[in-house]
């Protein structure tokens, strides 16, 4: 079956991110294309990726270069483009079923109005938070009723489903619940704990985009009041805009604050050993993929309880991170693991497994994948 992706992979951002992964997890099961943006065309030409698709076997075309009849699927990522200017009705026309994953807790200009008007074969969730978050105005914009935003789920905690119309008993809107495969391969494990010194400062960080409403309002006196003894501070994903929020804050020795991609991701994640990662009251995660990017390191998570988040499917609490319910839950943890090498270790190694063995076994994720193309 022919897939084709509308998106250009990346190794920052979310949406970009997700479609690294799943080509790795798909090219060899389905034949897989990328179509930039048309307004970005030239990423074509950046080396790593030209040479990256060729090694996967993926295929590579532009809006010029559609062919006038297409058959399979087409896909997009949280890619706003594509929502505009007729676009996914002109694949339609050409033969394509079509599937939207939105990736955020909030609805992008334009989707509703193509839920409406029946554009969309499938829209794919990634949690069932963010399913939550994001079905009540489909229910709406697919039935014309309307729904209270604190509306149950119609059968909560499955994979697939459907929105019947009230119009048509045949008219569904269909959905799959896709998660976020990582490949594991792509973020090794280290051992950090194995020959360490009891002298030795341990590191906690944190990795997202430069976009301030990821960062909690007390940061970074949050990670200076953790009450560690010996610490280093290390962020990436730093700018101008982030520093901004706190400009009278002084950076000593301890800290660390690279921008965006100063250096690969994996690399970055293999330097930590607490990643303690809160976010502001505005923000709400859907997945939570960079926490588990950090787990499979062996970087220990600690992260909110709850507040909408996604975390607590994430993170057994005690074997694989912690789940916090306050400021001092941060800090009673983050000390207790400063205190015991060896439970950092143990929980290091089991956020690993849990992460590799678990989150993102490759054969229940393809099993949703095939759910969403062939209804299996």
């Amino acid at each position: 079956m022919n897939l084709y992706f509308f998106g250009w992979p990346s190794f920052l951002g979310g949406a970009d991110t997700k479609l690294v992964h799943v080509i790795r997890l798909l090219h060899r099961h389905y034949k897989v294309t990328v179509i930039p943006n048309e307004n970005e065309t030239s990423r074509m030409e950046e080396p790593y990726w030209k040479e990256w698709l060729k090694e996967f076997g993926v295929g590579v075309l532009t809006w010029d270069t559609l062919p006038p009849k297409m058959n399979g699927w087409g896909l997009t990522f949280c890619n706003g483009w594509m929502l505009a200017e007729g676009r996914i009705d002109q694949l339609r026309d050409r033969g394509l079923k079509f599937a939207w994953s939105n990736d955020m807790m909030w609805h992008i200009v334009g989707e509703l109005g193509l839920i409406m008007a029946g554009t969309l074969d499938h829209v794919i969730y990634v949690s069932e938070v963010q399913r939550l978050a994001l079905e009540p105005l489909y229910r709406h914009a697919w039935t014309g009723l309307q729904v209270p935003p604190t509306a149950p789920l119609d059968s909560p905690n499955t994979v697939s489903g459907s929105i019947a119309s009230p119009h048509s008993p045949k008219a569904k809107l269909r959905w799959v619940n896709t998660g976020n495969y990582i490949d594991p391969a792509a973020f090794p494990f280290v051992d950090r704990w194995r020959q360490r010194s009891s002298r030795e400062p341990i590191v906690v960080g944190r990795l997202s985009r430069p976009d301030p409403a990821k960062f909690p309002e007390d940061f970074p006196t949050s990670y200076e009041g953790l009450g560690l003894k010996r610490a280093r501070f290390s962020v990436m994903g730093w700018s101008a805009q982030v520093a901004g929020r706190w400009p009278q804050h002084h950076y000593d020795d301890r800290w660390t604050l690279m921008e965006a991609q100063a250096m690969p991701s994996v690399d970055f994640l293999q330097t930590l050993d607490l990643f303690v990662y809160d976010l502001s009251g505005d923000f709400r995660e859907s997945w939570g993929r960079v926490v588990v990017e950090a787990m499979l390191t062996g970087a220990i998570p600690i992260v909110p309880r709850g507040g909408g988040h996604h975390f607590d499917q994430l993170v057994p609490h005690g074997k694989a991170g912690f789940l916090c319910s306050s400021r001092a839950e941060f800090g009673r943890y983050a000390r207790m693991l400063e205190k015991d090498p060896a439970l950092c270790a143990k929980v290091s190694r089991g956020a690993r497994h849990h992460a590799a063995e678990v989150l993102n076994n490759a054969e229940m994720h393809r099993g949703w994948w095939d759910l969403l193309f062939k209804g299996k």
